[in-house]
C-alpha cells in the first residue's frame, strides 16, 4: 500500500490503520509505503529503509523506541 492514508480525515486514517494493523496480525504479509512516521510505527513489524533502490536499512520495530528512532534511522545516523 503506498501511502494509505493520504487525504483522508483522522477518523478515516484510524479505520485504515487498524485495518492493516489486523491484517498483519491475522498472518497476512502488508507491505506499507508512508512518509509519516507515526503510521509506520503504528502498523509495523519492521522497518526496511531503501536508498537508491536498495536496502539501507532493516529494523524491527521492537528496535525502535518513537517517532525520532526512526527519523535518524531514515536518514541514516
Amino acid at each position: 500500500m503506498d501511502e494509505p492514508t493520504a487525504g483522508v480525515d483522522i477518523g478515516t486514517k484510524t479505520e485504515i490503520l487498524d485495518t492493516i494493523r489486523g491484517l498483519a496480525d491475522e498472518g497476512m504479509g502488508v507491505l506499507v509505503i508512508s512518509s509519516e512516521y507515526p503510521e509506520l510505527l503504528a502498523v509495523s513489524d519492521r522497518v526496511v529503509v531503501l536508498r537508491n533502490g536498495a536496502v539501507h536499512r532493516v529494523l524491527a520495530r521492537a528496535d525502535i523506541p518513537d517517532e525520532q528512532s526512526l527519523q535518524l534511522a531514515v536518514q541514516g545516523a
